[in-house]
């Protein structure tokens, strides 16, 4: 009996955590970030399933296993920019804006992936979408230098210059 406690009130390893502003821990299944807000899943004691939302302003961080065939794109320097766009492109527009490492990596390399594939505008969208949604990150610092990247592979090189200037500076 003391075991069948043990299992309903502990954790599952495969499940997400949420780690609220007031330092509670949230244990679910993030499902998704829309409108400014994360949506996940979690069992009842009964065995139902909730569904429940919170405000990512709300958020202090969140622990989520990395995806396999995500963890297999980021993990490589040069992806196939056909493959990395396919398996990203749906995991980004799901996760976008999750407080989470890997997700903030892979926008940047759905961008580079775009960029790769000639794809120069949905790159510079995915750019500014790390910028809004990650400011304070090392992410920013890919997107810029990406930016810069594209600038000089176009040739603009006074664009490049301007680009990484903010950047420069700061250091």
């Amino acid at each position: 009996m003391l075991l069948a406690f043990a299992l309903f009130t502990l954790p599952s390893f495969a499940q997400d955590q949420i780690t609220r502003n007031d330092n509670k821990v949230i244990v679910g299944t993030i499902t998704g970030v829309a409108g400014g807000q994360v949506s996940y899943t979690q069992t009842s004691p009964s065995g139902g399933v909730i569904k429940v939302s919170l405000y990512l302003t709300d958020i202090k961080s969140v622990t989520m296993p990395v995806p396999p065939e995500v963890a297999k794109i980021n993990a490589n320097p040069n992806p196939d920019s056909a493959q990395a766009i396919a398996t990203l492109e749906p995991v980004v527009r799901q996760f976008a804006g999750l407080p989470c490492d890997w997700v903030g990596e892979s926008m940047a390399k759905l961008g580079d992936a775009y960029a790769a594939a000639g794809k120069a505008d949905q790159a510079a969208v995915m750019y500014a979408q790390i910028k809004q949604l990650y400011p304070k990150s090392g992410f920013v610092n890919l997107a810029t230098a990406s930016i810069a990247r594209q600038s000089l592979d176009a040739a603009t090189i006074d664009e490049a210059i301007a680009t990484r200037k903010p950047t420069v500076d700061k250091a």
